[in-house]
């Protein structure tokens, strides 16, 4: 069903969360690269917790070459559920040549755990250089919201406000 709607939607580049690779829950299923073999995009997944026998994190699926992953810890506290940022360099086929892609998922239950991640992850625009920076992901935050304003003051836009609620790009 995922795949038919980005078979459907015909993305360059999708961030995907809440991926199972072996977990018992998926029976055994590795879902990254089940995706990529189903809408015939290149895969990279990052784990973010070992989990039910498996590994349960992010994955990018994109039409274009990825290279430079990095699979970053964002900040958390004790109790709550590592979380990562995914990010990978994409060279694409026009201006800009290049573009820096990461894929998160923030804590869904702490609100200062959140505004702890959002600051991280502004390190990945202010370590990029000249290379644009998409930021996608499931945020855990709606648009007002302490954490979403961190990532607005310091210059991030919503790509597609007003509709985002908790999932942003």
């Amino acid at each position: 069903r995922i795949a038919a709607i980005i078979n459907r939607l015909k993305p360059d580049i999708a961030a995907l969360q809440e991926i199972d690779v072996k977990t018992k829950r998926a029976s055994g299923a590795d879902q990254a690269a089940i995706l990529a073999e189903l809408t015939g995009l290149d895969y990279t997944f990052g784990r973010a917790i070992d989990y039910d026998s498996g590994q349960y994190g992010l994955a990018i699926l994109s039409r274009f070459e990825m290279r430079d992953v990095t699979n970053t810890p964002l900040p958390t506290q004790p109790g709550s559920e590592p979380r990562i940022a995914l990010a990978a360099r994409i060279r694409l086929e026009s201006e800009p040549k290049e573009i820096l892609f990461v894929d998160t998922h923030l804590c869904h239950r702490s609100n200062e755990v959140r505004k702890m991640q959002t600051t991280s992850l502004g390190e990945f625009a202010r370590t990029a250089g000249d290379v644009p920076v998409i930021l996608a992901g499931d945020f855990n935050a709606r648009p007002t919201s302490e954490p979403m304003n961190v990532l607005l003051e310091s210059d991030w836009l919503d790509a597609i406000a007003p509709k985002s609620r908790i999932d942003y790009v």
